[in-house]
């Protein structure tokens, strides 16, 4: 009898075990699904692929050319971007700034890199120069966020606008002056 409870017993077990893997791999793909709808996952991932494509690092399958490969894949980059709102700034902004009133900038892109060209100068920014640049280069998934900034939580109002309560934040590059320098 006590070889056969053994038996039922090492049994069950095997079927929890075999239950629990079931269930690690129902999870995994669950998340690999849900990465596959995150707009910067998806980005981060494509402009990995892009920049190993560019330095020559990506075998091809032999169907397409190169040529054709890059092309495609810029374009799945384009299409990602136009999901993610904060590479989606294009045109002009206003804002008030203090005693120096209102301002404004004009936003571009170059590749990655968000541009604001002043369209409105003043004694800290002249007309038509930059006012800053900020690398919106997605991080690779594998990178520590130990380097990046703490996302900005943003009010009810900006988050109705965006779409989410969490915008992160990136760091720039700024023009200005201070004092008689």
């Amino acid at each position: 009898r006590r070889r056969v409870y053994d038996n039922y017993r090492d049994d069950e077990v095997r079927s929890e075990i075999i239950a629990a893997k079931n269930h690690i791999s129902e999870i995994e793909a669950s998340i690999r699904e849900l990465n596959g709808k995150d707009p910067e996952y998806v980005l981060s991932i494509l402009s990995e692929r892009l920049e190993e494509m560019e330095k020559g690092f990506h075998i091809g399958s032999g169907v397409e050319t190169r040529e054709e490969e890059l092309s495609k894949l810029k374009k799945e980059v384009e299409e990602a971007q136009l999901c993610i709102p904060h590479l989606n700034m294009h045109g002009l902004w206003v804002g008030k700034y203090g005693d120096h009133g209102y301002e404004m900038v004009n936003i571009t892109y170059s590749g990655n890199t968000l541009i604001a060209t002043k369209v409105t100068g003043d004694k800290n920014v002249p007309k038509g120069q930059i006012s800053f640049t900020v690398d919106l280069s997605p991080s690779p998934p594998h990178q520590s966020h130990a380097s990046q900034l703490e996302p900005i939580e943003l009010n009810s109002v900006a988050s109705r606008q965006w779409g989410k309560k969490i915008s992160p934040s990136t760091s720039g590059k700024g023009t200005g002056s201070i004092g008689g320098i």
